[in-house]
């Protein structure tokens, strides 16, 4: 496939896998273009330490040539107990009221100090059952996780434009597991 300044690539490194995905915006909104997975060897990961290096960088770069994506702009995220993902259901809200109520909602959620989190959301619609309700992706990672070095940073050739050591980075997570559970892309 050809390679557009309007692809990115989201590379998830997680401890048994590395996960792919590719989207192309299209006239104002983003397409799932292609979507991989790579078996990691059971020692490259370990208790959330990267042990073998070079494996997860031959790994990326294997996944990457067989699913034939050219653009080199990547986003990265991390994956392990220090990320909590939750389907939630709240009460319909604006999105700007739940940015201001957000905090205070994850704490019912999130297992960790709220001060010791990166927090972030996405609104995925109504809930079926409850007209009064709205279903919200939840996503919390621990703070510490910005003090890693990204593995892409490593390889060369990509770009990377988007780390998880601020929150907007999640937005790229949020966009792939929301795609996964309804078929459907919302931005």
């Amino acid at each position: 496939m050809f390679a557009s300044k309007k692809d990115i690539v989201g590379i998830d490194i997680g401890s048994s896998s590395v996960k792919v995905v590719r989207l192309r915006e299209s006239r104002g909104t983003y397409q799932l273009e292609n979507l991989g997975i790579m078996p990691l060897g059971s020692e490259t990961i370990v208790d959330n330490t990267i042990m073998d290096s070079p494996a997860i960088i031959d790994t990326v770069s294997n996944l990457l040539a067989s699913m034939k994506i050219k653009t080199k702009r990547v986003a990265t995220s991390v994956s392990g107990h220090s990320v909590i993902i939750r389907k939630i259901s709240l009460p319909v809200m604006t999105e700007a009221e739940l940015e201001a109520s957000i905090q205070w909602e994850a704490e019912q959620y999130i297992p960790f100090d709220i001060s010791e989190v990166n927090i972030d959301f996405q609104i995925i619609g109504p809930d079926a059952k409850d007209p009064a309700q709205m279903n919200v992706m939840l996503v919390a990672a621990k703070k510490i996780l910005s003090t890693i070095t990204p593995l892409c940073l490593l390889m060369p050739g990509l770009s990377l434009l988007l780390w998880i050591s601020t929150v907007l980075p999640l937005r790229i997570c949020l966009i792939t597991i929301t795609v996964l559970l309804t078929g459907r892309l919302l931005l």
